[in-house]
């Protein structure tokens, strides 16, 4: 990646992405719970799914900084422990994500496609 795109304070890019998929997993979850608490409309499902394929892109793009800056920085020995840790759990949570993403996706398709056969037969 270009280093001059990096700013002076930042180490590298991860700093600089990792927030955009913590907010939009976040505003995810969140929008789902409004859905289910108050009504079932179609656009905020819509709205939902994409935040959560974006927020899964977003983790992926996160998880492959994450691995560069792994080995641009230099971490003392103890901090090691904490490093793999942070790794794992990125994983799972980038994991978790993009199936809920994809489950959602299908989900979307599928109830699309019965809204447009109903309009068909009807």
């Amino acid at each position: 990646m270009p280093t001059w795109l990096i700013p002076s304070w930042a180490p590298n890019f991860h700093p600089l992405v990792i927030h955009f998929p913590i907010v939009l997993v976040l505003a995810a979850a969140v929008v789902d719970l409004v859905d289910v608490a108050f009504e079932r409309s179609q656009w905020l499902k819509a709205a939902t799914t994409t935040l959560y394929v974006t927020g899964a892109l977003s983790l992926v793009v996160a998880f492959l900084t994450g691995l560069q800056a792994a080995g641009t920085v230099l971490v003392p020995g103890m901090a090691y422990p904490v490093i793999t840790a942070h790794r794992q759990w990125a994983l799972v949570t980038m994991t978790y994500c993009i199936v809920v993403a994809t489950l959602r996706l299908l989900v979307l398709r599928g109830a699309n496609g019965r809204g447009r056969r109903r309009r068909r037969a009807g």
